[in-house]
């Protein structure tokens, strides 16, 4: 399941790296965005992400975790 995780994590980061050099966004826009773009994900692939993360994780908190750790302390603070 680790294995899966990293991958889902990497693809999402990556689309979210390429976004990023095109428009810079202030934390909480990357922060919503990714929200938006893993609720999307969710709902396009219920049963993979009832294998991945079964219902113990939503959206909210898996598009906090891909976000770069700079963004996240910046939301922190």
């Amino acid at each position: 399941m680790t294995s899966v995780t990293i991958l889902v994590t990497s693809t999402l980061f990556n689309e979210y790296m390429e976004d990023e050099k095109a428009h810079p966004l202030t934390p909480r826009e990357q922060f919503e965005k990714e929200i938006m773009e893993c609720r999307e994900w969710k709902d396009d692939n219920p049963e993979i992400w009832k294998i991945l993360f079964k219902e113990e994780i939503d959206a909210e908190t898996f598009a906090f975790y891909v976000l770069p750790n700079e963004t996240k302390e910046k939301l922190w603070n």
